[in-house]
């Protein structure tokens, strides 16, 4: 079984909620950690700068298309961020965590 850690924007500590409460009763992830950082972008050839939340969860990668669909269809951005990175070696007792607290897929 192969692990991720999805990276998942928010646009207010509200939303961010909304979206860790949404995938993880969906048992899309096992669990999350919101924190907030300023962003600086372009969008539409406007510089923006503004304050967003990140979300970095737990999962399964056989559920990151699922992951994202349900991301997109909740999220408020046109484009949200929700990027995936392999968990290469981690602690076994939270990897069996994650397999434990997310669908079987």
């Amino acid at each position: 079984m192969s692990y991720v850690r999805a990276l998942i924007s928010a646009t207010s500590d509200k939303e961010a909620k909304k979206l860790v409460r949404f995938l993880v009763k969906l048992k899309l992830i096992a669990g999350a950690l919101i924190t907030a950082g300023e962003a600086l972008y372009w969008w539409e050839n406007h510089l923006i700068r503004k304050t967003y939340w990140n979300i970095s969860a737990f999962s399964k990668k056989t559920l990151t298309k699922k992951i994202i669909s349900e991301v997109k269809k909740i999220h408020s951005d046109a484009v949200p961020i929700v990027s995936f990175y392999s968990i290469v070696d981690a602690n076994k007792d939270f990897l069996v965590w994650i397999h434990e607290n997310t669908i079987r897929k």
